[in-house]
């Protein structure tokens, strides 16, 4: 905590803080760059230097592995962190309503230039997985990166890709303070959608795509454990598939027990 050469003066007047090099304080929020001493202790606390600067190439990133990195539900509460395995988990949604609208949103992120009217633009990139149902994803807009209402709403894309994981590449706006939303649609019984490895990094995408993903795992058709459950009680079967390598072999859970 700092303070100027006349904070707790009785008039305001007589100075209550000297430096001992004689040099005015003045007053802190009228400093508009760093101090030496600023600089010195932030190269510190990131271990750089001029001959050996760091290169912040994103603004977030995420796998899921340990937590939901601060995406929250919006409106139904169908969307929850999913731990697979060791080192393998994403978020989950799913249902058996058709008429719901299931939103994901990620923390608030402030511009990566403030003020800054040239819109510069970073490349986002995830990975999704759905059944049943299509996602899209909206940008939106805030006043500021405290802001808790609902923002502008930029649409940037939208799919209905099923059955297989797909990572997608584009290039988004960073100029202003904006939260990422994405939105489920489901379309049967059974709908459900997985969000994984997302990415914003502050450089334009080198290329742009949305193509099948070869990300080898251990699921139960993407459903529920609660659904299998169910239906095993109701049926004595259920079938699924496992994807322990690039091949996908079909399986009863009968034959199993």
């Amino acid at each position: 905590m700092m303070y100027d050469e006349y904070a707790f003066s009785k008039d305001g007047k007589s100075p209550t803080i000297e430096t001992k090099s004689k040099a005015l304080i003045g007053p802190l929020w009228r400093k508009y760059q760093l101090s030496q001493s600023d600089i010195r202790r932030v190269r510190k606390l990131y271990k750089c230097d001029d001959k050996n600067p760091k290169n912040f190439t994103h603004q977030f990133k995420c796998d899921f592995t340990s937590h939901s990195c601060g995406f929250r539900n919006r409106g139904k509460a169908i969307w929850k962190w999913k731990f697979v395995r060791k080192n393998e988990a994403y978020m989950f949604a799913f249902t058996n309503d058709t008429s719901s609208r299931s939103q994901l949103l990620s923390v608030n992120f402030h511009p990566v230039i403030p003020k800054d009217d040239s819109k510069p633009q970073g490349c986002l990139s995830y990975s999704y997985f759905l059944r049943s149902s299509s996602m899209q994803l909206n940008q939106e807009v805030l006043s500021s990166a405290t802001e808790l209402g609902d923002g502008t709403t930029v649409k940037l894309w939208r799919s209905g890709n099923t059955g297989k994981w797909y990572r997608v590449q584009m290039n988004i706006n960073l100029g202003k303070p904006y939260r990422l939303v994405f939105e489920m649609t489901p379309t049967g019984d059974g709908s459900s959608a997985s969000l994984d490895n997302v990415e914003i990094s502050v450089n334009k995408c080198e290329s742009l795509r949305n193509e099948i993903y070869s990300k080898p795992e251990i699921s139960i058709d993407e459903n529920d454990w609660t659904l299998f459950e169910e239906e095993l009680e109701k049926n004595g079967t259920y079938a699924f598939n496992i994807t322990a390598t690039d091949a996908t072999v079909s399986a009863n859970v009968s034959s199993l027990l």
